[in-house]
């Protein structure tokens, strides 16, 4: 199956791919010790390509 065409990516891109809807639905299941230390601001998406500190790609997710 190719990115972005499974059952699983749809689900990612619904729920963690729009900011305010990332925020409610990680502020609906996290456990408070990981809320607490948050900020009330909305997440910011990142792009979904990048090179970690070992010089590799990665790729998210989210397009």
């Amino acid at each position: 199956m190719s990115r972005g065409n499974s059952h699983h990516d749809h689900i990612i891109e619904t729920l963690l791919g729009r900011p305010a809807t990332a925020a409610t639905y990680l502020g609906e299941r996290l456990p408070p010790e990981i809320l607490a230390p948050m900020t009330p601001e909305l997440p910011v998406l990142l792009p979904g390509s990048f090179v970690d500190s070992d010089q590799r790609d990665s790729h998210t997710d989210l397009p």
